[in-house]
């Protein structure tokens, strides 16, 4: 089965869990106040998922480090920020 070239969640503490993890953000979703976080996907997130659920250990300074990252991109993203409609660049 072929992987989707992209991962998306809305989950801002599974993607800094994945960000930590080493999954590359491609872009950020802006839906009125509600941040959707794209991936590009790679063959390993789907086990990354699993373990985020079953809650196995990781570097804490990693997770707040990629955490405290995506907070500032939210608000300050300059990449593309995809909409609703359209693409931004």
């Amino acid at each position: 089965m072929e992987l989707p070239q992209e991962y998306t969640t809305v989950d801002l503490y599974l993607a800094s869990y994945l960000k930590a993890r080493g999954l590359k953000l491609a872009s950020i979703e802006r839906e009125g106040k509600r941040s959707r976080f794209i991936f590009s996907d790679k063959p390993e997130r789907r086990e990354m998922v699993t373990d985020f659920y079953n809650d196995v250990p990781m570097g804490i300074s990693a997770f707040i480090h990629a955490l405290e990252d995506l907070k500032g991109a939210i608000h300050n993203w300059n990449g593309s920020v995809r909409t609703k409609d359209q693409v931004l660049r």
